[in-house]
């Protein structure tokens, strides 16, 4: 998981690195204090456990704005940004680290009046949605330059501006894909659940997690290949899911792991997405259901699809921290 625009993610998406994913990571600071004092103490421990992996590539995200093409088009949604600005300003309540980003891209903020040079800090205030956008832009191509052959970044936010900007200001043609709703499949523990308590479960029912992620990876596999029949996928897959996510959750409850199901979905750029947008299923929601209360609703949306070589992880994930689902 690479986890964006901040350096720490809230406790929930700190928890679902835990249970359904092999580790996470942010960009952090170059700056050894301010780097010290953003990643924070839970973080830190899992950053000793081997867990978290902070990424302090020098201007990472600089070198995922590489053509013309997409820096218009974020160029663009700045001055979009900038004259909603001047009609009602929004305060400066967010930062952009300076070693992440070049100076034009700075000088451009401070000139449209969407940031201001912080004296005697290496960051630029900015409106919180500015630095979604520009940040959320780069995310997933950010992802893809550091992804390497044995490991694979998906980019993961519980900002919607920012999962906006990753999905449709990203380089390429903006094509068909899909948002599918993960949350019933996915449970979250119980806020106030111990991080001690979550690392426990984790290391105690590894063969039910990897049993359930399994299910999960080959359900976004086969929808980014057979993206003309949803419905048919889902119905292939319904047992598989149903089981690993009905024998994950017994083993929570067994332990007396309270659950609570959060929305959480994740944007899946279709393979030969050129050709995909006119063959999908029209841009209306289809819905298909795992046996019992595991339903996955699977919708069309936009979505520019990378060019890259690992473009088969081509997914960005949006977690939404205040819709539980029943």
């Amino acid at each position: 998981m690479l986890y964006y625009p901040l350096v720490s993610p809230p406790v929930e998406v700190i928890h679902q690195a835990l249970l359904y994913w092999d580790g996470i990571a942010s960009v952090t600071p170059l700056d050894r204090e301010i780097r010290r004092a953003a990643i924070g103490p839970e973080l830190a421990e899992l950053r000793e456990r081997g867990f978290y992996h902070p990424m302090d590539h020098h201007r990472l995200f600089d070198r995922a704005l590489p053509d013309r093409e997409f820096t218009g088009r974020v160029r663009t949604e700045l001055h979009r940004l900038a004259a909603r600005q001047a009609a009602a300003p929004a305060p400066f309540d967010a930062y952009i680290n300076s070693s992440k980003w070049s100076w034009s891209l700075e000088e451009r903020l401070v000139d449209l009046g969407l940031g201001t040079r912080l004296p005697g800090r290496w960051s630029v205030a900015v409106t919180a949605e500015t630095a979604q956008t520009v940040i959320g832009a780069a995310a997933r191509l950010a992802a893809a330059e550091a992804s390497r052959d044995t490991t694979a970044y998906i980019p993961y936010t519980d900002r919607p501006a920012a999962h906006r900007a990753a999905r449709e200001l990203s380089p390429g043609t903006l094509a068909g894909g899909y948002e599918v709703d993960l949350g019933r499949v996915l449970p979250l523990p119980a806020p106030g659940t111990p991080l001690s308590a979550v690392l426990a479960f984790r290391e105690r029912h590894e063969d039910e997690r990897h049993r359930l992620l399994r299910a999960v990876h080959r359900l976004l596999g086969e929808l980014r290949r057979d993206y003309a029949h949803p419905a048919e996928v889902l119905a292939e897959l319904e047992r598989e899911l149903s089981e690993a996510a009905a024998d994950y959750r017994a083993a929570g409850s067994a332990l007396r792991m309270a659950w609570r199901t959060r929305l959480i979905t994740v944007a899946v750029a279709l393979a030969g997405a050129a050709t995909a947008a006119t063959t999908l299923p029209g841009w209306a929601t289809v819905t298909a259901a795992t046996a019992g209360s595991y339903a996955i609703n699977v919708a069309t949306a936009p979505i520019r699809p990378l060019r890259t070589r690992r473009d088969e992880h081509d997914f960005a994930y949006l977690h939404h921290a205040r819709a539980e689902l029943g």
